[in-house]
């Protein structure tokens, strides 16, 4: 199996959940649509307004205020649709709200790396992650280099596309100039490939319990009925 898709950054180390999604946005009602307002305050000029709307029942960027912020690299052109992220260090610390996780909803992929002895993920977000079923593989701080190195290299000129090699424990760009390993525990990936989030898994074990409990209840007519709490 692979997953394949182009590729954005954000290389911050230390990036806490209140950079992937500010706690304004956290009073939205939806659980969906926080894509949009991701990493608000980077991707943003200072000036940009958005503000909660009576009308849309949600948060609107005013287009007469609103401005990219040209020197952060999500904002790059050749990273519009990106569906693979490279991220570094400790991303997703800080509060282990999910909703930051929501606002990744966009990518299937986030690539991590540290150097050695540090962590390439908070914990609890990259479980989050897995829970919704964003990848979220490990490289080595010298793979890191290299793919990075690259992407820098080739992303003025084009979009830059990268493989998840499953099988075989690879991230590969397109062209075949580069390819690294990446780590991931077993578990999650059990639980990707599965391809179920927690709400999914939730519901069938819902549903087939409710199906145990109706199957004995046919059974046991006779036994309910003689029951001093039976409503007949």
């Amino acid at each position: 199996m692979e997953i394949k898709g182009n590729v954005a950054r954000f290389l911050q180390s230390n990036t806490d959940t209140d950079v992937i999604i500010p706690a304004k946005f956290l009073k939205r009602t939806a659980l969906d649509g926080f894509e949009q307002f991701s990493f608000y305050e980077k991707k943003y000029e200072a000036g940009t307004i958005c503000e909660p709307s009576i009308e849309e029942k949600d948060y609107v960027f005013d287009s007469a205020t609103t401005v990219l912020n040209k020197d952060c690299t999500l904002n790059h052109p050749n990273s519009k649709d990106a569906s693979f992220l490279l991220t570094w260090e400790n991303f997703g610390c800080g509060s282990s709200r999910e909703h930051a996780v929501y606002a990744l909803k966009g990518f299937k992929v986030v690539i991590g790396s540290a150097p050695a002895g540090k962590s390439a993920f908070a914990d609890i977000f990259r479980d989050n992650c897995r829970q919704n079923l964003i990848w979220t593989p490990v490289v080595s701080e010298e793979d890191f280099k290299t793919l990075n190195n690259y992407i820098e290299k080739e992303i003025d000129h084009s979009s830059i596309e990268l493989t998840l090699d499953i099988e075989n424990k690879k991230i590969r760009s397109a062209d075949g100039a580069v390819e690294v390993d990446y780590q991931l525990p077993e578990a999650h990936e059990k639980y990707l490939l599965a391809g179920l989030d927690a709400f999914a898994k939730a519901k069938i074990e819902i549903d087939k319990n409710l199906e145990i409990i109706s199957k004995w209840e046919d059974s046991n007519k006779t036994l309910l009925a003689a029951s001093p709490n039976s409503k007949n």
